[in-house]
């Protein structure tokens, strides 16, 4: 009777371990693919830009990774090439910040326009609805749109 005792902690022992071994296994392929859906992250944020000097910028260090491989001549020189545009960057648009400027003076008065044009239009279709109201009165009265968000 003893040794169907003894023999059978030590098969609940060697489950156990069994099992906590599959729980290692399976912390680890966690692990593993946060890891690797962290580093997929970072490469699409890499490879994704709002203007172009930030392009120039991702591209100098996308190319400075790869001049340690094979070609590595051809992405060193694409790296400085990078850096030389992106000096030269800042100095065309140095000589056109006037006119950048008043383009963008532009671009926010039309956008303006469509925003008062749109409370204007909610008002009048929805005169009896003070849910549409509210919305049409802080159209008209908050520029940012982030301000819009803020009540």
């Amino acid at each position: 009777m003893r040794n169907h005792y003894v023999g059978g902690l030590e098969a609940q022992v060697a489950q156990y371990r069994l099992e906590k071994e599959r729980h290692r296994i399976e912390a680890e392929r966690q692990r593993q693919r946060r890891e690797s859906e962290a580093r997929v992250a970072r490469e699409m944020q890499l490879r994704s830009a709002s203007s172009w000097p930030e392009a120039l910028r991702r591209q100098v260090v996308l190319m400075e990774r790869e001049a340690r491989g094979d070609d590595a001549d051809y992405f060193a020189q694409g790296a400085l090439a990078c850096r030389a545009a992106l000096v030269r960057w800042e100095a065309q648009t140095a000589l056109r910040m006037t006119e950048l400027v008043e383009l963008q003076a532009r671009i926010a008065a039309i956008q303006d326009d469509i925003r008062l044009a749109v409370a204007d239009d909610l008002a009048a279709e929805h005169r009896d609805l003070v849910g549409w109201l509210w919305i049409a009165r802080r159209l008209r009265a908050i520029s940012d749109p982030q301000q819009f968000l803020a009540w």
